[in-house]
């Protein structure tokens, strides 16, 4: 099956990626011989007799201005007959297409009258329940069940169908924004176009729900349409389809805030994805805590303590109290993850996906209903117990844990102690749910669809037959529906740039380093497109991103980048005098307009440490003086002497750290003044500096290394030894004794130590 599927990813190549028509006929041509597949001869024929008239015209002289659309139209045509061998391909091979098709057989989207379908099972219910009582339920619940296969057998057949074409796209869309349809059942169907869709873009599905989104009046219909239609947005073959643009562009016209509700969306699939981390996070950090305090519990109006009598409650109070703080704390975290996006119930409702009712996957989205008839069952055995009510209003669960939680609670009902279904009869049982009184936004409305879809994607044993549109560790293009090829950056600047914070705020570097590599500056976006603001915090970002892959001096010139352009709009300069390099993405100005004095502290002081960090030491001293001036912070002071040290201005460097020697008793700052008077060769006051680090708790691997100096320098070479051979055990790098004195080679060397003693030293450390 690879195989095949990789001759046809050639094709699709061929198509999307090169625009090669000649050599998608011919791999496509080659495939289907070699596969014996004849059904799609009549239609690549017809593509290749009209590329052979168009080459005819060509060679003859003709000037056709049609002929580039005639061409695209050609490459979509072949794109659909590669689509629908592909499709056979996963319905030959794939365990769920292959079950879905035969289960499917008798419908035909083209032909089926699907929305009468629905209409006369409302209609039918309607009819029934003017039967008399004592039929009425049997009759009901014949139709339901009836319902129920269609519903199922159309959900596969979605799956499994062809290319669509435009009378199937007109036939959805009538049927979905039908007011008489159940919305459920609407609901359903648009899951099944979302999950038919992340193999191959298809123009008309995508068109369906764009159509749905923009047209629906019920919020429910109208994200779960937007779900799946944000979802195509990266989908292969899209970009053959200045179609599908177009309608991107309508939807943008049509919905004000929809380019906030994209990024709101990716957002919300970014926490989703984090799910099974998320758990981790509980089961580790959280769920210990809470049970650590025995004496209390969890009921329904929050955490209480157990009444228990003891003298150690008595004398030890305050411990009581600190327990409770710590329990409080704990639930409070699970709630704040809650309330921004986290999926805190994944862990707990991933074991409990394996009834009967998730055999079908149709059932992983369908809305929670007390009146489905996969809940008729649950609905006798709990009598009148109105757990079921209470499920449907609470907030806390998605729909696909509320049936997971009814189908659980009813398989130990005749266990549940008396006191406990009375609770299940009152209208508060889930008290954990979030306080969210606008359970209709449309941000509260994917979180739980997404969540479904979420279940589906990782514990459903026929997901590998689909590809998950959601993130795993690693971040790439086609998973970042922000990253699609319609959305430019400067229309997409302010989403884009706040998820860019995002990724940084959460440390998510391969998130940030995706979007900046994607969306890359250009003269354009720098001298004109983009805003100053939004390029300030560009290349702040990329100055972010550098540090963390400690490339120094490319943070250095991405954050002086930053300085040039608040300076250059300080000084009303022009942007478009700005020299920009297209490679390296930095800008710079024929003159030096930067005055560091007046520069924020919070871009001056990442300029410091990025120079600091490069080497750059003379600039890094320069921008920590100022930065001590407009701030006397310790840490500006210490890094100012570090980098004089570095500039070898150490009498400077002293006479600010014997000051912050007296001010505090700091480890680093006795590390500093030893490595100022050891660069000054003042070799005994260093000496004495280290002595004291080796006997402190704070010591560190380095401080062996740099007390060896010393003593070796003094001619202490047996005590120099010892602190060589203490470095390496203690040392978290893999440099041997042999690199730390090629890169000190400066010290060594001006204290008189030669090449002869290097070799021998190295010897003897490493006996």
């Amino acid at each position: 099956m690879n195989n095949f599927i990789a001759q046809l990813e050639t094709v699709f190549s061929a198509i999307i990626v090169k625009r090669d028509l000649s050599s998608a006929l011919k791999n496509l041509k080659e495939f289907f011989q070699f596969m014996n597949i004849t059904q799609y001869d009549a239609r690549v024929e017809e593509i290749e007799s009209g590329y052979s008239l168009m080459k005819d015209y060509m060679s003859r002289g003709y000037k056709d201005e049609m002929r580039e659309s005639l061409y695209v139209d050609m490459l979509r045509k072949l794109y659909t007959v590669a689509f629908d061998s592909s499709n056979d391909i996963l319905i030959s091979n794939g365990s769920y297409n292959h079950s879905s098709s035969e289960r499917s057989g008798m419908i035909n989207l083209n032909e089926e009258d699907i929305s009468g379908t629905f209409e006369r099972y409302v209609q039918d219910l309607a009819m029934a329940s003017l039967q008399p009582d004592n039929v009425q339920h049997d009759i009901e619940e014949k139709i339901t069940h009836e319902h129920q296969m269609y519903l199922s057998a159309l959900f596969d057949a979605i799956i499994v169908s062809p290319y669509w074409n435009e009378g199937i796209c007109e036939k959805m869309t009538a049927t979905l924004l039908n007011p008489l349809l159940d919305v459920s059942d609407v609901l359903n169907i648009l899951s099944g176009i979302t999950l038919s869709s992340t193999h191959l873009f298809d123009y008309w599905r995508f068109k369906t729900l764009h159509n749905v989104f923009l047209a629906s009046v019920d919020e429910n219909v109208k994200q779960r349409a937007f779900v799946g239609w944000a979802f195509m947005l990266n989908t292969f073959g899209i970009t053959l389809f200045k179609e599908a643009k177009e309608l991107f562009i309508h939807a943008l016209n049509a919905t004000t805030d929809l380019r906030h509700q994209l990024y709101e969306l990716q957002l919300q699939v970014i926490y989703c994805s984090d799910a099974e981390q998320d758990n981790e996070n509980i089961q580790k950090n959280i769920m210990p805590d809470l049970l650590r305090n025995g004496n209390f519990k969890i009921t329904r109006s929050g955490i209480v303590e157990t009444e228990e009598d003891s003298v150690d409650d008595i004398i030890h109070s305050d411990e009581a109290d600190k327990k409770m703080e710590q329990m409080e704390q704990s639930f409070n975290k699970m709630l704040d993850m809650q309330k921004q996006g986290s999926d805190i119930y994944f862990g707990g409702f991933s074991q409990m996906k394996r009834f009967p009712f998730f055999s079908v996957i149709s059932n992983w989205f369908a809305p929670f209903d007390i009146d489905s008839p996969n809940l008729y069952d649950v609905k006798e055995k709990l009598g009148n117990i109105k757990l079921l009510d209470s499920l449907y209003k609470s907030n806390s669960f998605c729909d696909s844990d509320k049936y997971s939680f009814a189908f659980a609670i009813v398989s130990i009902i005749d266990q549940i102690p008396e006191n406990m279904r009375e609770m299940m009869n009152t209208a508060d049982f889930f008290g954990m749910s979030v306080d969210d009184s606008n359970t209709q936004s449309p941000i509260y409305i994917r979180r739980r669809y997404l969540q479904d879809l979420y279940r589906f994607f990782k514990l459903n044993h026929h997901r590998s037959d689909f590809d998950s549109p959601f993130i795993d560790s690693i971040v790439t293009d086609d998973k970042i529906m922000l990253l699609s090829d319609f959305v430019k950056y400067e229309e997409f600047s302010n989403e884009i740039l706040s998820l860019s914070k995002f990724a940084l705020k959460q440390h998510r570097w391969n998130l940030l380093d995706v979007l900046l590599s994607h969306f890359k500056l250009t003269e354009d976006l720098v001298k004109q497109k983009l805003d100053c603001d939004s390029l300030k915090l560009h290349y702040y970002l990329m100055g972010a991103l550098f540090m963390h892959r400690q490339m120094y001096d490319d943070a250095c010139k991405a954050y002086k980048s930053l300085l040039i352009l608040e300076a250059s709009e300080k000084l009303g300069i022009d942007r478009s005098q700005l020299s920009f390099d297209s490679v390296t993405e930095f800008i710079d100005i024929p003159v030096d307009c930067v005055d560091l004095e007046s520069c924020k502290e919070s871009v001056l002081k990442s300029y410091a440490l990025s120079a600091l960090r490069s080497g750059d030491n003379s600039l890094a001293a320069k921008c920590y003086k100022i930065l001590s001036g407009k701030n006397s912070l310790f840490k500006y002071k210490l890094y100012n002497a570090i980098a004089l040290i570095g500039s070898e201005d150490t009498d400077s460097a002293l006479s600010i750290l014997f000051p912050l020697d007296i001010e505090r008793d700091d480890a680093n700052v006795k590390r500093t003044i030893a490595w100022a008077l050891l660069v000054k060769k003042d070799y005994g006051k260093a000496e004495t500096y280290y002595d004291k680090l080796l006997l402190s708790e704070s010591i560190t691997s380095d401080d062996y290394l740099n007390a060896g100096y010393c003593k070796w320098i003094l001619n202490k070479n047996s005590e120099a030894v010892i602190s060589f051979k203490n470095w390496l055990s203690t040392k978290k790098s893999v440099d041997s004794i042999s690199d730390a004195f090629n890169s000190d080679n400066n010290i060594l060397k001006a204290a008189g130590i030669s090449d002869i003693d290097i070799k021998l030293m190295i010897d003897i450390v490493n006996e």
